[in-house]
């Protein structure tokens, strides 16, 4: 499972009954569909996410497209079942991110921790790696805290942290 850093999830919303890009911006506008009241909640419903960034990101090479190139090399060879990237709304707050519903497109959601237990239901050892990028791996340690919780910690193999803030 691959959850991306700060605004490395594309945002979106339905208008007139097409889809449009909110994040990254389009036009000046989109960025006012995303701002958020004085309590952190968004003031323009209907927000969603359904992909990461893999364009754009050039800090010495794509590094989202290179990645999940990569990640799909290690399916087509067998090394390992699957992989999903788990992208959320990052103008939320940790536990709506962690335990919430996330919006994807067509009014349909996930939540991160059944996705993560579903992964390793399917994989060959009946555990799962969790690879965080910057806030991702926040996230991520949110996540393992929530399975810790749970009773259920042993589903994941390995959490790795890419550039993650630390104490």
């Amino acid at each position: 499972a691959f959850i991306p850093g700060f605004q490395a999830s594309r945002l979106y919303i339905k208008e007139n009954g097409s889809e449009n890009r909110l994040w990254e911006p389009n036009k000046n506008t989109d960025a006012e569909k995303l701002f958020l009241n004085e309590n952190g909640v968004p003031i323009k419903s209907g927000v969603y996410t359904q992909d990461i960034i893999d364009e754009g990101l050039d800090f010495g090479g794509n590094i989202y497209k290179s990645f999940m190139g990569f990640m799909d090399g290690l399916v087509s060879d067998g090394t390992i079942n699957a992989w999903e990237d788990l992208p959320y709304d990052w103008r939320l707050k940790m536990d709506d991110i962690v335990s919430g519903d996330i919006q994807i497109a067509d009014g349909e959601s996930y939540r991160m921790i059944d996705t993560i237990l579903s992964l390793a239901e399917n994989s060959q050892t009946g555990k799962v790696t969790i690879i965080g990028h910057s806030n991702g791996g926040l996230v991520g340690k949110e996540i393992i805290q929530r399975l810790e919780d749970m009773g259920k910690a042993d589903v994941v193999d390995k959490f790795i942290m890419v550039a993650v803030p630390q104490l």
